[in-house]
């Protein structure tokens, strides 16, 4: 894990996570959601061999499946 850490930076995948989470659901997320995400997006990128692409969108489509995006 500490190489992926290397490869892709926390704090500004931490932003980036942090916006998409204000941008979809409304909401200023707290730091479990954020660090909830992160462990799904580097799961979703060992499980495809590195792509970062493909953990992204795994990460999204999660993210969408959220039972508060009902309420929008």
């Amino acid at each position: 894990m500490a190489i992926l850490l290397r490869c892709f930076p926390q704090p500004p995948f931490r932003n980036e996570l942090a916006q998409r989470n204000r941008g979809l659901l409304f909401v200023d997320p707290d730091a479990d959601s954020i660090d909830a995400g992160m462990k799904l997006f580097f799961a979703a990128r060992d499980k495809a061999a590195g792509d970062g692409t493909r953990a992204w969108k795994v990460t999204l489509y999660a993210m969408l499946q959220d039972i508060r995006m009902l309420f929008y």
